[in-house]
C-alpha cells in the first residue's frame, strides 16, 4: 500500500497496476492455500509445508522477473523470503522472542504453535540464527516481524511504485532521412551529364564565332 501510494503521489497511474501481465499464477495460489492449511496438519510437520511455500514464491518471483520491472525490489523480496526460509529451516519453525512479543502488545502467554498461520515456536537461548526470528515489535500493530519480513516489505514495496509508474518508450526519431549512397550515384550522372552539356554547347558557340569570323 505505501509503495502504491507514493506512487500514485508521484503522478503514476494504479491502472499500471492492473494491467501488469503476471505469469505464473497457480504458482502463487498453491503456496497460499499451503499456508492457509497447515492448521489441518501435525505441528512436527508444518515446517516442511512452510519451506514449499516459500520455494513456490520464490519460483513465481523468478518467473516474473522481467515483468515486474526493478531489479532492487525483486532483490529485496528474494533476500527477505530467502532469509525466512533459512530461519525456518534452522529451526523447524519460525522463532519468536517473547519480550518482543510482550512490547508489541501481546500476552507472554500467547499459544504461537497454534496462532498466525501456525508456523511460529518460541525463541530459546539454544534457537538457531536467532537474529532472523521474529523479533522486532510493532506495537502499532500488535506485530512482531523478523528482518526477513522488513526486507521483503521494502521490496514489495518497491514494486507497486515502480508498477504504477508508466514504462518509457522508445522515442520515434523525427529527423528527416538521410539520403541513400544509391540516391547519391544517381545524382552524380545527371550533375555530370548537365556539365558536359554546358561544355559541348560553348564549344558550338565558340566554333560559329569563328566560321563568322
Amino acid at each position: 500500500m505505501l509503495g502504491t501510494g507514493v506512487g500514485l503521489w508521484r503522478g503514476g497511474r494504479l491502472a499500471a497496476v492492473v494491467h501488469l501481465r503476471l505469469r505464473r499464477w497457480p504458482l502463487l495460489v498453491a503456496a497460499v492455500a499451503a499456508q492457509l492449511s497447515l492448521g489441518w496438519l501435525p505441528t512436527a510437520t508444518r515446517w516442511v509445508l512452510v519451506l514449499i511455500c516459500c520455494g513456490l514464491v520464490l519460483a513465481w518471483t523468478v518467473e516474473n522477473f522481467g515483468v515486474l520491472g526493478t531489479k532492487l525490489g525483486l532483490a529485496l523480496l528474494l533476500a527477505g523470503i530467502l532469509a525466512n526460509a533459512i530461519v525456518i529451516a534452522a529451526n523447524r519453525g519460525m522463532p519468536v522472542d517473547v519480550h518482543a512479543l510482550v512490547i508489541s502488545g501481546r500476552s507472554a502467554h500467547t499459544n504461537l504453535a497454534n496462532g498466525f498461520l501456525f508456523k511460529h515456536t518460541t525463541m530459546t537461548p539454544h534457537t538457531s540464527l536467532s537474529w532472523l526470528a521474529d523479533r522486532i515489535p510493532i506495537p502499532l500493530l500488535e506485530e512482531v516481524v523478523s528482518f526477513g519480513d522488513l526486507l521483503m516489505l521494502g521490496g514489495l514495496a518497491t514494486i507497486f511504485y515502480r508498477a504504477t509508474r508508466p514504462r518509457p518508450r522508445r522515442m520515434r526519431s523525427q529527423a528527416a532521412p538521410l539520403p541513400s549512397v544509391g540516391a547519391e550515384r544517381v545524382e552524380r550522372p545527371d550533375s555530370h551529364s548537365e556539365t558536359r552539356h554546358a561544355d559541348n554547347k560553348n564549344r558550338s558557340d565558340l566554333r560559329q564565332l569563328q566560321t563568322h569570323g
